[in-house]
């Protein structure tokens, strides 16, 4: 594992109190929601950058083809 604090969670939980467990497990959730909800985020973030990009793009090739069959 890259994040080592995980990684110490992950080789010691059998080693955890009740509340040391319990506590990680609200930890790890709120993580795991923020997590997801930024990835959601970029996911739709990219959607709209690809959209644009998409517009912007076909628009310069009708100019291009457009100018190329004029000259």
């Amino acid at each position: 594992m890259k994040n080592k604090n995980l990684e110490q969670i992950s080789n010691t939980y059998k080693n955890k109190s009740n509340k040391e467990l319990s506590s990680i497990l609200v930890n790890l959730n709120v993580d795991f929601k923020r997590l997801k909800d930024v990835m959601v985020e970029m996911a739709v973030a990219i959607g709209e950058v690809e959209e644009t990009y998409d517009k912007v793009y076909n628009e310069l090739q009708k100019r291009l083809k457009f100018k190329e069959e004029n000259e």
